[in-house]
C-alpha cells in the first residue's frame, strides 16, 4: 500500500493529525493499535472530564465519533494493528508493516500517546500500626541547594505589587 502519510497511533491525537491531512486531500493512513491511555475509564463505566464539549461523555464514545467523522474522508484508510519493521527506503519513503500488509508512505505522524508508569504509593498505616507515617517519611527527605544537604527546598521569589 503506497500513501502520502502514515499515522501511528489512532487515538485522539492521531485522529486530529489525520483530519487536517483528510481536509488537505491527503492520502492518509491511520494504524491504531487500539490502546487508548484512558481505556481503563471505558472499563469502568467513567467519564471523561476536561475535554471541551465532550465534558460527562465516555472515552470510548469520544473515539467512535472521531473516527466515524474520520470515514466520510474518502482518502482516509484505518488498519487496526501495530506498525512494525520501520526503514528509510532508497528512494526516500519510509516502510513498515502492519502484520502481513506493507506499507510505503511519504511521510509519518508518530502518534503513539502517553504510557503511564505510576510510582509506588505509600499506605497510609491503620491506628495502632507499626508502619511509619507520611509526615516521618515527608521530614526524612533530605534537600540539597548549593552543597549543604539540610537546607530547605528552593522558593519562588516573593512578587509584591
Amino acid at each position: 500500500m503506497k500513501i502520502d502519510f502514515a499515522v501511528i497511533g489512532g487515538s485522539y491525537a492521531g485522529m486530529a493529525a489525520a483530519l487536517q491531512l483528510a481536509r488537505a486531500r491527503r492520502q492518509v493512513l491511520v494504524v491504531d493499535a487500539g490502546r487508548r491511555r484512558n481505556q481503563c475509564v471505558d472499563d469502568h463505566d467513567g467519564e471523561a472530564h476536561g475535554f471541551l464539549t465532550q465534558d460527562g461523555r465516555a472515552p470510548g464514545a469520544i473515539a467512535e465519533e472521531a473516527r466515524r467523522q474520520l470515514r466520510r474522508y474518502p482518502t482516509v484508510h484505518w488498519m487496526a494493528g501495530q506498525a512494525e519493521d520501520g526503514r528509510v527506503a532508497p528512494d526516500g519513503r519510509l516502510e513498515f508493516r502492519v502484520g502481513d500488509v506493507a506499507i510505503s508512505a511519504g511521510r509519518l505522524i508518530l502518534a503513539t500517546g502517553v504510557r503511564d508508569e505510576l510510582p509506588p504509593v505509600l499506605v497510609l498505616p491503620n491506628a495502632g500500626d507499626a508502619a511509619p507515617s507520611i509526615a516521618r517519611t515527608a521530614t526524612a527527605t533530605s534537600w540539597t541547594r548549593a552543597g549543604s544537604a539540610s537546607s530547605p527546598p528552593p522558593r519562588w521569589p516573593s512578587i509584591t505589587r
